[in-house]
């Protein structure tokens, strides 16, 4: 048996000044049933004139008010402060009420908020433009104006389905992580076994000098899987624990299509500062710690892989 729907509460509102009006408009908007309450019998002047800041007249926007509250009013775009000899002890500035923040995108669209979040990754255009405006402020710390670390290059990838009799860990509940740090190489590689008898596997280097490093930040937004041919070249005949340790890395690359085979530059630097007025950054703004990079790069990468399968009609 059903139960017949809940009556709304109704609700007393005492006061019919601007916070009991308000409310009141809120209500109506929602359906919730209210009356107000009011002691004096008439609208008067009493001298006295009402502000505004920003926060409300977000509130007269939403409620389709505001262009008739902006037509009786004029805006404040400061306030001055005084000694009583009329020395001048402060000047402060008033924000205006228009969106703080506004996004230019390629396509030429834009978009205008009150807060922004920065959450483009390591190398986020948001957070260079946040550091420009505290540099220009003076606020931007020493720590943070300097680079990244010299970066890693690291290339990863996901074979396709491989037979669990050539390689018996994929028959396991559990995954295999197998790492390997070169003695006669600056590489380092991983492979683990994950579902459906697939296998993730990275190829980790460290750059040695500032100049290579240089280059690489430069050339790195316009990698593709062309890039990654050469270091696999380099690779191909490392060696890798799984199966029994009798094959060699250049087997499950060879297992990888090329077009989930990506190459990435990973760069290590913990910010000090992650906020200034409005801007905020969340995200993968450091790196963590590089012992943990080829999981959290295979990984990361397999999730999009199994993101983007689920999604494909």
């Amino acid at each position: 048996m059903s139960l017949p729907p809940r009556p709304r509460p109704k609700v007393l509102i005492v006061g019919a000044g601007l916070g009991g009006l308000m409310l009141g408009i809120l209500l109506d908007k929602i359906g919730v049933p209210y009356h107000i309450y009011e002691r004096s019998l008439e609208v008067k002047a009493l001298g006295a004139l009402m502000s505004f800041s920003g926060n409300v007249l977000r509130l007269f926007e939403q409620l389709g008010m505001l262009e008739e509250v902006l037509s009786i009013s004029i805006p404040s775009a400061n306030s001055t402060i005084y000694s009583e000899d009329m020395d001048l002890l402060a000047d402060l500035g008033i924000p205006g009420y228009e969106s703080l923040i506004k996004i230019l995108c390629s396509d030429d669209t834009s978009y205008e908020g009150d807060i922004l979040v920065g959450a483009d990754g390591a190398y986020s255009t948001i957070r260079r433009e946040m550091h420009a405006r505290m540099e220009q402020e003076g606020l931007l710390s020493e720590a943070d104006k300097q680079d990244f670390t010299v970066p890693y290059v690291c290339m990863v990838g996901t074979t396709t389905a491989r037979d669990p009799d050539r390689y018996p860990e994929l028959k396991d509940d559990v995954a295999h992580l197998h790492h390997v740090i070169g003695n006669s190489t600056r590489y380092s590689w991983t492979t683990i076994t994950i579902s459906k008898n697939r296998i993730c596997w990275s190829v980790m280097a460290q750059i040695k000098s500032e100049s290579e490093a240089n280059q690489l930040r430069l050339s790195s937004t316009e990698w593709g899987p062309e890039a990654a041919e050469s270091m696999i070249k380099e690779v191909h005949d490392f060696p890798i624990k799984l199966g029994g340790g009798a094959g060699v890395l250049g087997d499950i690359i060879d297992a990888t299509p090329p077009d989930v085979v990506s190459k990435v530059m990973l760069e290590e630097k913990l910010f000090e500062q992650w906020s200034h007025g409005r801007i905020v950054l969340i995200g993968d703004e450091d790196r963590g710690s590089v012992a943990s990079l080829p999981q959290k790069v295979s990984w990361r990468y397999q999730a999009e892989l199994d993101a983007a399968a689920a999604h494909k009609p």
